[in-house]
């Protein structure tokens, strides 16, 4: 028994049960059905540098983060993948990515709960074993750090790197300015700026650790400064190598996110982060113990503590400065708040007397973690039940095939369904990671495929009305309209020329969303506060039939990858004079009895139908070269081109008039 209760008091034990609680919390619970806006370039990107061009030619997000699930992907490529590369690759970038970016949220999960362990650390050497404890407690517990946990997102990376950068700028200062923690501090502050830029200031405190090493000051900081530069620059090359492409990217997401105030609430973004991102993601308690501890026996603070509330005052005032009021930008703030809330509650210890006082800060303790760990649970419980977009897909699936829908409004909580506009919206970021040729290759790959997710085809509300009719005898299809409503959305409403021909049916609702809380500026549909009245994460769909004058069928998925196979088929025979070849490809599109308008883009149908057209004129079928031209001339009224070519065909005919 004894030994059963040393075991029980055992350090080692108590943070392996408080990585385990960490890690319970942050496990990735969503569906992979349903993404975060941010988390297709987790997909995208990776996959492209298996076209051996390590370039990303996207500079949003520094590039580190991205090679690491790169290898990540071609690890399960290799152990689990039993089709060809470029199969692997063509699936998961056109059709369905669900098992990456799996691996991309666990893997981010992972390093949250390393975050919390690091913290461990850094709370013992400020403040020993219970410090340690009650830092990586109060992680564990934060609400700003789990909600985030769970997506595959680089706040979470960068903020794991900045705190082991933490770790050793404490250690630069406790240990007599050893180089080797100097070294390690730099190289740590260098992978955080590589995984997000902001990231990169938490330089500033470890520039400031070392100054305060002591006597080989200089050395240190030349060290760790030295390794930053050298480590990011290796991390993300081509920030350097393509500095020009870089520079217009950064340049414009500097401005949109620091001068544009697009991406934030009605609040300015100084009471956006107290009203909001500490509020919730600290809690009412936390908020006050955090600012107790700033002011908590200001003679008394040491040098490992200035470097920490240096790190949280770089990013107060960089969040503060900015116009962006994503409330995962408050990331980096977690760690340093953590430790020092832990201040005031330990520097209280020694004061204690048997009485009241200890019941005070007992409570104080309870009280200051209640909350996080409230809203914190409430987040998993959020997260692991259904969503309102997977329930739509769910009830979607077990609708007949070949359905025509339209998502409205467009920038709401997308269902992530393949559509032709999505395979459309990747062609041309495939093409700049690899080629055209291999374009090709990989829509044929899909055109064999025998399981592929269902297609479905879309219109826009706006145009919906050029084929709705009222008169169930007129029509030969029908569209479903899924209207997003949501307080994230604003009181946007259908077009009023659409409603007389729509038929609501009964909505899908995650609750009473206007009585809940959330991130004005984070489209996540996940709630911050105000859970009573929610029991789902997601916006409300209201589900609309509208009856179409359309008798088009709609292909199966196989059969539009096969389309697109003929189409550029068709184009790369063109091009090496091999007419009569490319003809036959494109009519194996044109004689189709699908409306090709809701299969393919207008630049698309146009380049078809005029090369096709100068083939049937080539072939001597004037009045073929003529049908596609007018319908060249439909899909783009204002160009030139197809009237001139019409004249010439009719001149052949003799048909001067």
């Amino acid at each position: 028994m004894a030994a059963l209760s040393e075991k029980l008091q055992s350090p080692l034990l108590r943070w392996s049960a408080l990585l385990l609680l960490a890690l319970w919390l942050r496990w990735p619970l969503p569906e992979p059905q349903w993404q975060h806006v941010d988390e297709l370039a987790f997909i995208d990107y990776p996959l492209g540098f298996w076209s051996g061009d390590l370039n990303p030619h996207f500079f949003n997000y520094p590039t580190f983060h991205l090679y690491l699930l790169s290898a990540l992907y071609y690890l399960y490529f290799l152990l689990c993948g039993s089709e060809s590369l470029l199969s692997f690759i063509a699936y998961r970038y056109f059709a369905d990515g669900h098992d990456l970016l799996a691996i991309a949220r666990g893997l981010n999960s992972l390093l949250a709960s390393g975050t919390v362990g690091v913290t461990i650390l850094l709370g013992r050497r400020l403040y020993g074993e219970k410090g340690g404890f009650l830092a990586g407690l109060i992680l564990a517990l934060m609400p700003l750090h789990v909600r985030f946990s769970h997506l595959a997102i680089t706040d979470v990376p960068a903020a794991f790197w900045a705190s082991l950068a933490l770790l050793w700028a404490l250690r630069l200062i406790q240990e007599g300015g050893k180089r080797t923690d100097a070294l390690l501090a730099g190289l740590f502050a260098g992978l955080a700026g590589a995984t997000k830029y902001p990231a990169a200031l938490v330089a500033l405190p470890v520039l400031g650790a070392a100054w305060c090493s002591g006597t080989h000051r200089w050395r240190n900081l030349g060290t760790a400064a030295v390794t930053a530069l050298l480590v990011a620059a290796i991390a993300t090359p081509y920030v350097w190598l393509d500095y020009t492409q870089f520079w217009s990217h950064f340049s414009t997401m500097g401005q949109e996110h620091l001068l544009d105030s697009g991406h934030r609430g009605s609040d300015p973004a100084w009471l956006n982060l107290i009203r909001y991102h500490l509020r919730y993601g600290l809690g009412i308690v936390g908020v006050a113990t955090l600012l107790i501890a700033l002011f908590w026996k200001p003679r008394d603070w040491r040098a490992e503590e200035r470097v920490i509330a240096a790190c949280l005052s770089v990013f107060v005032i960089l969040l503060a400065a900015s116009q962006s009021t994503f409330m995962r930008y408050a990331l980096p703030l977690a760690v340093p708040a953590a430790l020092l809330m832990a201040r005031p509650i330990l520097g209280l210890i020694p004061e204690l007397s048997q009485g009241y006082r200890r019941w005070i800060w007992a409570g104080w303790l309870v009280v200051l973690l209640a909350e996080p760990a409230y809203h914190s649970l409430q987040t998993r419980l959020m997260l692991s039940g259904p969503d309102t977009r997977v329930q739509i897909r769910q009830w979607l699936a077990q609708q007949p095939e070949g359905l025509r829908l339209t998502q409205a409004p467009d920038r709401a909580g997308d269902l992530g369904v393949l559509t032709p506009l999505w395979v459309f919206a990747r062609q041309s970021r495939f093409v700049n990671s690899f080629d055209a040729e291999r374009l090709h290759a990989a829509y044929a790959s899909l055109g064999q495929r025998q399981y592929l997710p269902p297609l479905y085809l879309t219109f826009d509300a706006d145009e919906a009305g050029i084929f709705a009719t009222a008169d169930p005898a007129e029509a030969a299809s029908s569209l479903l309209l899924l209207w997003c409503d949501h307080p994230l959305c604003g009181g946007d409403q259908p077009p009023a020329d659409l409603e007389p021909f729509i038929h609501w049916q009964q909505p899908v609702s995650p609750g009473a969303s206007t009585e809940t809380v959330f991130d004005q500026a984070d489209w996540y549909f996940v709630p911050i506060g105000g859970w009573e009245s929610t029991s789902r994460s997601g916006p409300s769909f209201h589900i609309g039939q509208i009856l179409l004058r359309l008798a088009n069928p709609t292909p199966a998925t196989q059969t539009f990858f096969q389309l697109l196979d003929h189409l550029l088929t068709a184009r790369q025979a063109t091009a090496q004079e091999r007419r009569t070849e490319a003809l036959d490809h494109y009519r194996q599109i044109l004689d189709s009895p699908f409306y090709l308008p809701e299969l393919f883009t207008y630049s698309f149908l146009y380049d078809m139908y005029i090369n096709a057209g100068v083939l049937y004129l080539e072939q001597g079928d004037p009045t073929a070269a003529i049908s596609c031209w007018q319908e060249a001339a439909q899909t783009y009224p204002e160009r030139p081109d197809p009237p001139y070519r019409i004249a010439l065909a009719y001149s052949r005919l003799g048909q001067w008039a």
